[in-house]
């Protein structure tokens, strides 16, 4: 205990001065009981912004008669924490978004670079679609896959009066793929079917 008791002491010391009077004003102003101060320091480990955000919240909803009965502390520590992961939820989106993007950008461009590179050397439709289902299966990438199947239906909807033979000869070489695995081919199988002969 005399060791929690001087851990305790020691970050209410650390803290500093500003945000020292930002608790002792806003927990007075609330009609907040923190004698011990455990509150003041679980929230000090937040952002400041979400702190900030928190107390607002907390007095908007105390204005509007809102808060649930008897809260203490442990409500505006609530508030401040679901605020401080909703923003580190939207930082973490972003990135990824971010992240997602470049990667599709680099990973797209060497594959459109051999797409053109194929559309030059084969003239006929059925080799090509030859060459972009074994190049869909043939892959580990999902993005790969997606960009070969994609090349495959851009194919298959341009070939006047061919749409049913090629579809047909994609499937084919779809199922003929047994290095791939079955669920895998016929989700390649579906992925063709609903993007050339879509339902609406």
């Amino acid at each position: 205990m005399h060791k929690q008791e001087r851990a305790r002491q020691s970050k209410l010391a650390r803290l500093p001065p500003e945000i020292r009077r930002l608790f002792a004003d806003a927990f007075a102003r609330l009609g907040l009981d923190d004698p011990e101060q455990h509150q003041r320091l679980a929230i000090a480990r937040y952002p400041l912004d979400d702190i900030l955000a928190g107390i607002a919240v907390f007095e908007g909803k105390l204005h509007a008669g809102s808060l649930p009965d008897d809260v203490d502390g442990r409500y505006l520590l609530g508030i401040v924490r679901n605020l401080a992961q909703q923003r580190e939820g939207q930082l973490i989106a972003e990135a990824l978004l971010r992240l997602r993007l470049e990667a599709q950008d680099h990973c797209l461009a060497g594959l459109q670079r051999t797409r053109e590179f194929l559309l030059r050397l084969h003239s006929e439709p059925a080799s090509l679609i030859t060459e972009f289902v074994d190049r869909a299966l043939g892959t580990e990438r999902c993005i790969d896959e997606l960009f070969w199947l994609g090349a495959a239906v851009d194919i298959i909807r341009d070939a006047n009066g061919q749409r049913d033979t090629l579809l047909q000869r994609a499937f084919r070489r779809i199922n003929a793929t047994f290095s791939a695995k079955y669920q895998r081919r016929q989700a390649a199988v579906r992925f063709l079917a609903d993007r050339v002969v879509p339902l609406n």
